[in-house]
């Protein structure tokens, strides 16, 4: 129609001897161009904002997935992209899933552990792909367990699985066990490691299930650091922290964290360990707390208390994500002061505060959640 009326106008000034074909070029030039690039301009816009379950949605993404919203586990899985706070509908786990290990290896995100019946207790994400499958362990291998951690240790262009803790499902004694496993990408198959690159390693000095774990530092000189949790059924929560020395295999205690509390999130960020959240005990009730501490990784500093979350949370899920202002710590979900959480809210590392980013659709309690392109 645009071009229409400037057909029409040059034709009027042509019949009226006053000629401005000089002018008018350059501007039915650029309307040409317009209309034959609109198209894909608008393909292109569809594209960026249009909830597709195997599109790439970039760094700033964060996956949850399972748990449970207090009437039932769940199987669905929602992906967040942070710089808008649009929510998608991600790819449903195979069974429902409750109180899994996430750790991200070779590439996948694999779960393992928790209560997933009848589904296999190992399995895999493929973020280019889109899919879950379940990852065949090994003969008589099981990871049976919930409220145990899974870190991803990495050392130079090794990685392996360390599997810690947590308690047999239907049972309510907390382990001490440290198995290590690696991961076949082309097989999708987890396999017992003798050893950690080389290195016999022991077991935790304690039981403990309902803690918190994370892989700092860089390399053989990096630590399994696990904090918190609880070491027996119905014990109160713990307050000890325990390190495992990638390079001799063998663990130590590091300081103890501020306050004895369980269901807590522990991560790495820049080589300071933060613990998250958790349920304290408080005239014999367990509760959500908001309070965050960080320690360097090395221990060459005791614990500092940093920004409290804006909300009180406990068995909740946080994921470190890298964002165009810098790696931030993403928690979802958990136990709230009144009820189960369908908040997600993050923590500025360089500005040292939390903000709300996104509402899920569904709360969740002891649910996964990871980066779908982690730094």
């Amino acid at each position: 129609a645009i071009a229409m009326g400037i057909i029409g106008e040059r034709e009027a000034l042509l019949s009226g001897k006053r000629v401005r074909t000089a002018a008018c070029g350059p501007l039915v030039t650029s309307l040409i161009v317009v209309v034959v690039a609109a198209p894909l301009v608008v393909a292109i816009a569809l594209y960026l904002n249009t909830d597709l379950p195997w599109r790439s949605t970039g760094y700033h993404s964060l996956m949850v997935a399972g748990g449970t919203d207090g009437a039932r586990r769940l199987q669905t899985s929602e992906i967040l992209r942070l710089p808008d706070g649009r929510w998608q509908t991600g790819v449903a786990l195979p069974c429902p899933l409750l109180s899994a290990h996430a750790v991200q290896a070779a590439g996948s995100v694999l779960l393992l552990g928790g209560e997933a019946l009848p589904c296999s207790d190992a399995l895999r994400y493929a973020p280019s792909a889109g899919t879950w499958v379940e990852v065949a362990p090994p003969n008589e291998t099981t990871f049976d367990t919930v409220g145990g951690q899974a870190v991803t240790v990495v050392v130079g262009n090794e990685s392996a699985v360390v599997v810690l803790g947590g308690r047999a499902v239907g049972s309510p004694t907390p382990s001490t066990s440290a198995a290590v496993f690696g991961f076949n990408t082309s097989s999708d198959s987890v396999y017992p490691e003798d050893t950690l690159f080389g290195v016999a390693v022991g077991a935790m000095p304690v039981a403990r299930a309902e803690f918190g774990a994370t892989f700092a530092g860089e390399g053989d000189g990096g630590v399994v650091v696990v904090a918190g949790g609880v070491g027996s059924e119905g014990g109160d929560p713990l307050a000890r922290v325990d390190a495992l020395d990638v390079a001799t295999g063998q663990w130590r205690t590091a300081p103890a964290i501020p306050t004895a509390t369980e269901g807590l999130a522990v991560v790495t960020v820049n080589g300071i360990v933060y613990a998250i959240g958790g349920a304290v005990k408080a005239d014999g009730e367990r509760i959500p707390t908001p309070a965050v501490h960080a320690i360097p990784f090395d221990f060459s500093a005791g614990w500092t208390s940093v920004a409290n979350m804006t909300t009180a949370r406990a068995f909740h899920a946080a994921v470190v994500i890298d964002s165009a202002d810098g790696e931030k710590i993403c928690v979802a979900g958990g136990d709230g002061l009144d009820g189960l959480l369908r908040s997600v809210e993050c923590y500025d590392v360089a500005t040292d505060s939390w903000e709300d980013v996104a509402t899920m659709s569904v709360p969740r309690s002891r649910l996964v959640a990871f980066a779908l392109h982690p730094k």
